[in-house]
Protein backbone atom coordinates (compact mmCIF):
# COMPACT_ATOMS: atom_id res chain seq x y z
CA UNK A 1 0.00 0.00 0.00
CA UNK A 2 2.73 2.79 1.04
CA UNK A 3 4.40 2.08 -2.10
CA UNK A 4 1.12 2.48 -4.61
CA UNK A 5 1.06 5.55 -2.70
CA UNK A 6 4.78 6.57 -3.31
CA UNK A 7 4.72 5.55 -7.00
CA UNK A 8 1.76 9.04 -7.93
CA UNK A 9 5.39 10.96 -7.07
CA UNK A 10 7.73 8.98 -9.05
CA UNK A 11 9.22 11.81 -10.75
CA UNK A 12 10.71 13.29 -7.54
CA UNK A 13 12.59 11.85 -4.47
CA UNK A 14 9.88 10.68 -1.97
CA UNK A 15 9.55 8.87 0.85
CA UNK A 16 7.12 7.62 3.19
CA UNK A 17 8.05 9.19 7.11
CA UNK A 18 6.79 9.53 10.86
CA UNK A 19 4.73 7.29 12.44
CA UNK A 20 3.08 5.32 9.20
CA UNK A 21 6.99 3.78 8.66
CA UNK A 22 6.81 3.10 13.13
CA UNK A 23 3.66 1.70 11.87
CA UNK A 24 4.94 -0.96 9.34
CA UNK A 25 8.05 -1.71 11.64
CA UNK A 26 5.96 -3.28 13.95
CA UNK A 27 3.56 -5.31 11.95
CA UNK A 28 0.87 -2.89 11.70
CA UNK A 29 -1.47 -0.58 9.32
CA UNK A 30 -0.62 3.00 9.96
CA UNK A 31 -3.93 4.92 10.43
CA UNK A 32 -2.51 7.92 9.03
CA UNK A 33 0.45 8.50 6.27
CA UNK A 34 2.62 11.28 5.51
CA UNK A 35 5.26 11.47 2.55
CA UNK A 36 7.92 13.97 2.19
CA UNK A 37 8.87 14.70 -1.32
CA UNK A 38 11.49 16.79 -2.63
CA UNK A 39 9.55 18.74 -5.25
CA UNK A 40 8.21 22.34 -5.64
CA UNK A 41 4.96 23.82 -4.47
CA UNK A 42 3.55 24.26 -7.95
CA UNK A 43 4.54 20.65 -8.47
CA UNK A 44 2.16 19.26 -5.88
CA UNK A 45 -0.63 21.61 -6.89
CA UNK A 46 -0.17 20.38 -10.65
CA UNK A 47 -0.19 16.47 -8.91
CA UNK A 48 -3.53 17.08 -7.74
CA UNK A 49 -3.06 18.25 -4.28
CA UNK A 50 -5.04 20.54 -1.74
CA UNK A 51 -3.26 22.70 0.68
CA UNK A 52 -4.32 21.55 4.32
CA UNK A 53 -3.87 24.94 6.26
CA UNK A 54 -2.85 28.01 3.04
CA UNK A 55 -2.82 30.74 5.44
CA UNK A 56 0.02 29.52 7.37
CA UNK A 57 2.11 29.29 4.97
CA UNK A 58 3.72 25.52 5.65
CA UNK A 59 3.61 23.62 2.38
CA UNK A 60 1.51 20.84 3.27
CA UNK A 61 -1.10 19.10 0.95
CA UNK A 62 -3.99 16.81 1.09
CA UNK A 63 -3.88 13.82 -1.65
CA UNK A 64 -7.20 11.75 -2.07
CA UNK A 65 -7.20 8.17 -3.29
CA UNK A 66 -10.47 6.89 -3.26
CA UNK A 67 -11.90 6.83 0.51
CA UNK A 68 -8.33 7.23 1.97
CA UNK A 69 -6.22 10.87 2.46
CA UNK A 70 -2.35 11.23 2.30
CA UNK A 71 -0.71 14.12 3.67
CA UNK A 72 2.17 15.48 1.85
CA UNK A 73 4.84 17.86 2.90
CA UNK A 74 7.93 19.50 1.11
CA UNK A 75 11.10 18.71 3.34
CA UNK A 76 11.63 21.71 5.69
CA UNK A 77 13.80 22.96 8.26
CA UNK A 78 12.66 25.31 11.38
CA UNK A 79 13.60 27.80 14.02
CA UNK A 80 12.52 28.94 17.11
CA UNK A 81 11.30 32.54 17.58
CA UNK A 82 9.15 32.60 20.29
CA UNK A 83 6.84 31.32 22.67
CA UNK A 84 4.22 28.10 21.94
CA UNK A 85 3.73 26.16 19.14
CA UNK A 86 3.14 29.16 16.72
CA UNK A 87 6.91 30.64 17.79
CA UNK A 88 8.95 29.06 14.24
CA UNK A 89 10.14 30.69 11.22
CA UNK A 90 11.09 28.00 8.60
CA UNK A 91 12.52 27.30 5.28
CA UNK A 92 11.37 24.76 2.70
CA UNK A 93 11.72 23.21 -1.03
CA UNK A 94 13.85 20.93 -3.01
CA UNK A 95 17.10 22.00 -1.35
CA UNK A 96 16.82 20.75 2.31
CA UNK A 97 17.86 17.92 2.61
CA UNK A 98 15.62 14.57 4.11
CA UNK A 99 17.76 14.32 7.08
CA UNK A 100 17.34 17.54 7.84
CA UNK A 101 13.70 17.18 7.78
CA UNK A 102 13.91 14.05 10.09
CA UNK A 103 16.14 15.91 12.44
CA UNK A 104 12.73 18.07 13.25
CA UNK A 105 10.86 15.83 14.63
CA UNK A 106 10.35 14.59 18.05
CA UNK A 107 11.38 10.94 18.57
CA UNK A 108 14.10 8.65 17.03
CA UNK A 109 10.84 6.17 16.23
CA UNK A 110 8.84 8.72 14.40
CA UNK A 111 12.07 10.15 12.97
CA UNK A 112 12.21 7.58 10.19
CA UNK A 113 11.67 7.58 6.08
CA UNK A 114 11.06 4.64 3.76
CA UNK A 115 11.77 5.00 -0.32
CA UNK A 116 9.24 3.12 -2.72
CA UNK A 117 11.81 0.35 -2.48
CA UNK A 118 10.73 -0.32 1.12
CA UNK A 119 14.66 0.94 2.17
CA UNK A 120 14.24 2.28 5.87
CA UNK A 121 16.48 5.64 6.29
CA UNK A 122 17.55 5.95 9.59
CA UNK A 123 19.76 8.45 10.58
CA UNK A 124 18.99 8.86 14.41
CA UNK A 125 18.80 4.91 15.72
CA UNK A 126 14.73 4.82 15.31
CA UNK A 127 14.83 1.44 14.80
CA UNK A 128 17.02 0.73 17.48
CA UNK A 129 14.76 2.18 19.90
CA UNK A 130 12.12 0.78 18.47
CA UNK A 131 12.77 -2.29 19.08
CA UNK A 132 13.97 -1.75 22.53
CA UNK A 133 10.79 -0.08 23.59
CA UNK A 134 12.75 3.49 24.25
CA UNK A 135 11.19 7.11 23.48
CA UNK A 136 14.18 9.20 22.94
CA UNK A 137 14.36 12.65 21.67
CA UNK A 138 16.11 13.48 18.19
CA UNK A 139 17.80 16.38 18.81
CA UNK A 140 18.26 18.52 22.53
CA UNK A 141 15.69 21.02 21.49
CA UNK A 142 13.07 18.97 21.00
CA UNK A 143 10.75 20.12 23.36
CA UNK A 144 12.10 23.67 23.35
CA UNK A 145 11.10 23.77 19.99
CA UNK A 146 7.93 22.46 20.60
CA UNK A 147 6.12 21.27 24.34
CA UNK A 148 3.36 19.63 23.29
CA UNK A 149 6.23 16.64 22.72
CA UNK A 150 6.09 16.31 26.74
CA UNK A 151 2.56 15.35 26.46
CA UNK A 152 2.88 13.10 23.60
CA UNK A 153 5.88 11.08 25.03
CA UNK A 154 3.42 10.83 27.79
CA UNK A 155 1.05 9.05 25.44
CA UNK A 156 4.07 7.10 23.50
CA UNK A 157 4.74 6.00 27.61
CA UNK A 158 0.83 4.19 27.27
CA UNK A 159 1.76 2.76 24.56
CA UNK A 160 4.11 1.21 26.20
CA UNK A 161 7.31 2.36 25.49
CA UNK A 162 10.02 4.01 27.94
CA UNK A 163 10.85 7.71 28.23
CA UNK A 164 14.68 7.15 28.12
CA UNK A 165 16.34 9.01 31.06
CA UNK A 166 18.26 12.14 29.21
CA UNK A 167 14.69 12.77 27.23
CA UNK A 168 13.25 12.66 30.86
CA UNK A 169 15.73 15.40 31.46
CA UNK A 170 15.06 17.52 28.34
CA UNK A 171 11.33 17.37 28.71
CA UNK A 172 11.57 18.82 32.50
CA UNK A 173 13.56 21.65 31.41
CA UNK A 174 10.81 23.18 29.33
CA UNK A 175 9.56 26.30 31.36
CA UNK A 176 6.26 26.29 32.58
CA UNK A 177 5.76 29.90 30.40
CA UNK A 178 6.01 26.94 27.08
CA UNK A 179 3.07 24.92 28.29
CA UNK A 180 1.20 28.00 29.44
CA UNK A 181 1.21 29.10 25.66
CA UNK A 182 -0.27 25.48 24.44
CA UNK A 183 -4.29 25.42 24.18
CA UNK A 184 -6.20 23.57 26.36
CA UNK A 185 -7.49 20.97 23.70
CA UNK A 186 -4.18 20.51 22.56
CA UNK A 187 -3.33 18.71 26.03
CA UNK A 188 -6.79 17.32 26.49
CA UNK A 189 -6.71 15.60 22.59
CA UNK A 190 -3.67 13.70 24.04
CA UNK A 191 -4.92 12.52 26.97
CA UNK A 192 -7.87 11.14 24.98
CA UNK A 193 -5.87 9.35 22.96
CA UNK A 194 -3.95 7.66 25.79
CA UNK A 195 -7.18 6.18 27.19
CA UNK A 196 -7.52 4.10 24.18
CA UNK A 197 -4.00 2.80 24.57
CA UNK A 198 -2.43 -0.37 26.28
CA UNK A 199 -1.36 1.40 29.44
CA UNK A 200 -3.41 4.51 30.36
CA UNK A 201 -2.02 4.80 33.63
CA UNK A 202 1.83 5.03 32.01
CA UNK A 203 0.68 8.32 30.65
CA UNK A 204 -0.30 9.37 34.52
CA UNK A 205 3.13 8.16 35.58
CA UNK A 206 4.67 10.36 32.89
CA UNK A 207 2.93 13.33 33.22
CA UNK A 208 4.01 13.56 37.18
CA UNK A 209 6.86 12.80 36.25
CA UNK A 210 7.60 16.36 34.49
CA UNK A 211 5.98 18.93 37.45
CA UNK A 212 6.03 21.79 35.17
CA UNK A 213 3.23 20.62 32.50
CA UNK A 214 1.19 18.62 35.44
CA UNK A 215 1.26 22.05 36.59
CA UNK A 216 -0.53 23.47 33.97
CA UNK A 217 -2.21 20.81 32.60
CA UNK A 218 -3.44 18.94 35.87
CA UNK A 219 -2.49 20.04 38.87
CA UNK A 220 -4.69 18.01 40.72
CA UNK A 221 -2.09 15.02 39.73
CA UNK A 222 0.44 16.86 41.66
CA UNK A 223 -2.13 17.24 44.70
CA UNK A 224 -3.00 13.57 44.70
CA UNK A 225 0.74 13.10 45.16
CA UNK A 226 0.86 14.48 48.62
CA UNK A 227 -2.55 13.41 49.75
CA UNK A 228 -3.52 9.54 51.82
CA UNK A 229 -6.31 7.28 49.77
CA UNK A 230 -7.50 6.44 52.95
CA UNK A 231 -6.55 4.99 56.20
CA UNK A 232 -3.33 2.44 55.08
CA UNK A 233 -5.27 -1.15 56.11
CA UNK A 234 -7.71 0.00 53.26
CA UNK A 235 -4.98 1.78 51.03
CA UNK A 236 -1.69 -0.01 51.38
CA UNK A 237 -0.72 1.96 48.34
CA UNK A 238 -0.05 5.19 49.99
CA UNK A 239 -1.06 8.11 48.33
CA UNK A 240 -4.47 9.48 46.65
CA UNK A 241 -2.22 9.00 43.15
CA UNK A 242 -1.64 5.76 43.96
CA UNK A 243 -4.68 4.71 44.29
CA UNK A 244 -6.06 6.26 41.03
CA UNK A 245 -3.53 4.83 38.77
CA UNK A 246 -4.09 1.12 40.17
CA UNK A 247 -7.59 2.24 40.02
CA UNK A 248 -7.30 3.17 36.23
CA UNK A 249 -5.10 0.08 35.42
CA UNK A 250 -8.02 -2.50 36.29
CA UNK A 251 -10.36 -0.50 34.01
CA UNK A 252 -10.40 -1.28 30.28
CA UNK A 253 -12.62 0.86 28.30
CA UNK A 254 -12.35 4.98 27.82
CA UNK A 255 -15.53 5.90 30.39
CA UNK A 256 -14.27 3.61 32.71
CA UNK A 257 -10.42 4.60 32.69
CA UNK A 258 -11.66 8.55 32.52
CA UNK A 259 -14.14 7.83 35.34
CA UNK A 260 -11.39 6.30 37.78
CA UNK A 261 -9.60 9.05 37.19
CA UNK A 262 -11.74 11.14 38.50
CA UNK A 263 -13.50 9.19 40.97
CA UNK A 264 -11.58 10.28 44.08
CA UNK A 265 -10.86 13.62 43.41
CA UNK A 266 -13.21 15.11 45.80
CA UNK A 267 -10.59 13.86 48.44
CA UNK A 268 -8.61 17.05 47.27
CA UNK A 269 -10.88 18.91 49.31
CA UNK A 270 -11.43 16.64 52.59
CA UNK A 271 -9.51 19.08 55.28
CA UNK A 272 -6.23 17.91 56.57
CA UNK A 273 -7.31 17.47 59.89
CA UNK A 274 -9.59 14.36 58.62
CA UNK A 275 -6.68 12.58 57.35
CA UNK A 276 -6.50 9.60 56.25
CA UNK A 277 -10.07 9.82 56.47
CA UNK A 278 -12.19 11.56 53.87
CA UNK A 279 -15.87 10.64 54.51
CA UNK A 280 -18.40 12.59 52.26
CA UNK A 281 -15.59 12.67 49.30
CA UNK A 282 -17.94 11.53 46.83
CA UNK A 283 -20.10 14.47 47.15
CA UNK A 284 -17.10 17.17 47.36
CA UNK A 285 -16.28 15.48 44.45
CA UNK A 286 -18.99 15.80 42.34
CA UNK A 287 -18.46 19.81 41.82
CA UNK A 288 -14.92 19.78 41.27
CA UNK A 289 -15.02 17.18 38.62
CA UNK A 290 -17.77 19.17 36.59
CA UNK A 291 -15.42 21.66 36.82
CA UNK A 292 -12.25 20.01 36.09
CA UNK A 293 -13.84 18.21 33.01
CA UNK A 294 -15.09 21.88 31.90
CA UNK A 295 -11.62 23.28 32.41
CA UNK A 296 -10.15 20.14 30.15
CA UNK A 297 -13.02 20.23 27.69
CA UNK A 298 -13.44 16.82 27.26
CA UNK A 299 -16.43 15.76 25.53
CA UNK A 300 -19.81 15.89 26.78
CA UNK A 301 -20.59 11.91 27.46
CA UNK A 302 -17.06 11.50 29.41
CA UNK A 303 -17.69 14.53 31.67
CA UNK A 304 -21.24 13.11 32.89
CA UNK A 305 -20.28 9.78 33.44
CA UNK A 306 -17.22 10.96 35.33
CA UNK A 307 -19.75 12.94 37.61
CA UNK A 308 -22.11 10.53 38.29
CA UNK A 309 -19.33 7.45 39.09
CA UNK A 310 -17.62 9.97 41.34
CA UNK A 311 -21.32 11.18 43.05
CA UNK A 312 -22.00 7.38 43.36
CA UNK A 313 -19.45 5.19 43.60
CA UNK A 314 -19.75 4.77 47.65
CA UNK A 315 -23.16 4.53 47.47
CA UNK A 316 -23.37 1.54 45.30
CA UNK A 317 -23.12 -1.32 47.50
CA UNK A 318 -25.29 0.57 50.26
CA UNK A 319 -28.14 2.19 48.88
CA UNK A 320 -31.97 1.24 50.35
CA UNK A 321 -33.76 -0.85 47.43
CA UNK A 322 -35.87 2.37 46.08
CA UNK A 323 -32.72 4.69 45.81
CA UNK A 324 -30.92 1.84 44.10
CA UNK A 325 -33.39 1.25 41.70
CA UNK A 326 -33.69 4.88 40.52
CA UNK A 327 -29.89 5.30 40.26
CA UNK A 328 -29.53 2.46 38.07
CA UNK A 329 -32.78 3.69 35.78
CA UNK A 330 -30.77 6.73 35.60
CA UNK A 331 -27.00 5.32 34.66
CA UNK A 332 -29.05 3.40 31.83
CA UNK A 333 -30.54 6.49 30.48
CA UNK A 334 -26.95 7.78 30.18
CA UNK A 335 -25.17 4.83 28.93
CA UNK A 336 -22.79 4.91 31.98
CA UNK A 337 -23.70 1.80 33.52
CA UNK A 338 -21.01 -0.08 32.40
CA UNK A 339 -18.74 2.71 33.56
CA UNK A 340 -20.45 2.59 36.95
CA UNK A 341 -19.92 -0.91 37.04
CA UNK A 342 -16.04 -1.00 35.99
CA UNK A 343 -14.96 1.30 38.24
CA UNK A 344 -16.85 0.69 41.65
CA UNK A 345 -14.99 -3.03 40.77
CA UNK A 346 -11.77 -1.69 39.94
CA UNK A 347 -12.02 0.46 43.63
CA UNK A 348 -13.93 -1.79 45.88
CA UNK A 349 -13.72 -5.42 44.21
CA UNK A 350 -16.09 -7.19 42.64
CA UNK A 351 -18.81 -7.66 45.33
CA UNK A 352 -19.41 -4.41 45.25
CA UNK A 353 -21.95 -4.02 42.14
CA UNK A 354 -23.24 -7.23 42.93
CA UNK A 355 -27.07 -5.37 44.22
CA UNK A 356 -26.45 -2.58 41.47
CA UNK A 357 -26.21 -5.09 38.62
CA UNK A 358 -29.44 -7.12 39.67
CA UNK A 359 -31.45 -3.54 39.68
CA UNK A 360 -30.10 -3.08 36.16
CA UNK A 361 -32.16 -6.30 35.22
CA UNK A 362 -34.47 -5.55 36.85
CA UNK A 363 -35.41 -1.94 35.62
CA UNK A 364 -34.68 -3.03 32.17
CA UNK A 365 -38.08 -5.39 32.31
CA UNK A 366 -40.60 -3.32 30.29
CA UNK A 367 -43.69 -2.92 32.93
CA UNK A 368 -45.55 -4.24 31.09
CA UNK A 369 -44.03 -7.75 31.76
CA UNK A 370 -43.96 -7.13 35.44
CA UNK A 371 -47.47 -8.51 36.29
CA UNK A 372 -48.95 -5.41 37.61
CA UNK A 373 -52.31 -4.02 36.80
CA UNK A 374 -51.54 -0.69 34.41
CA UNK A 375 -55.06 1.25 34.83
CA UNK A 376 -55.66 4.02 37.13
CA UNK A 377 -54.46 6.95 38.37
CA UNK A 378 -50.84 7.37 37.17
CA UNK A 379 -48.95 7.81 40.34
CA UNK A 380 -50.36 4.14 41.99
CA UNK A 381 -49.32 2.71 38.69
CA UNK A 382 -46.15 3.76 39.53
CA UNK A 383 -46.21 3.11 42.82
CA UNK A 384 -46.83 -1.01 41.76
CA UNK A 385 -44.45 -0.71 39.45
CA UNK A 386 -41.87 0.69 42.32
CA UNK A 387 -42.84 -2.21 44.83
CA UNK A 388 -42.89 -5.08 41.98
CA UNK A 389 -39.13 -4.02 41.32
CA UNK A 390 -38.34 -4.07 44.70
CA UNK A 391 -39.65 -7.44 45.41
CA UNK A 392 -37.73 -8.88 42.62
CA UNK A 393 -34.29 -7.43 43.27
CA UNK A 394 -35.10 -8.72 47.22
CA UNK A 395 -36.01 -12.22 45.85
CA UNK A 396 -32.86 -14.65 45.85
Amino acid sequence: MLKKFLSIFSSYPAWVVGGAVRDFLLGKSPKDIDIVVQASKDALEQLGGIPVNPQTGIPVYVFKFKNFHVEVALPRREKKIGVGYKGFKFETGPDVPLEEDLSRRDFTINAMAMDANGKIVDPFGGVEDLQRGILRAVNPEAFKDDPLRVIRAARFAAKGFRVEEETLKLMQAVPADEFKALPIERFTNELLKALSEPYFEEFLGALVMVPRACGVFFPELLQAQEIPAGAKEYHPEGSLFNHIVQTVARCTTIEGRFAALMHDMGKLLTPKELWPKHHGHDSLGEPLVRGLCQRLKVPARLRDTAVLVTAEHMKVSNLRDSKLLQLAERALRMRAHEALIECVQADQGIEATQRFEKALRVVSIPARELGVLLDGNPQAIKSRILQRRIQLLRQE
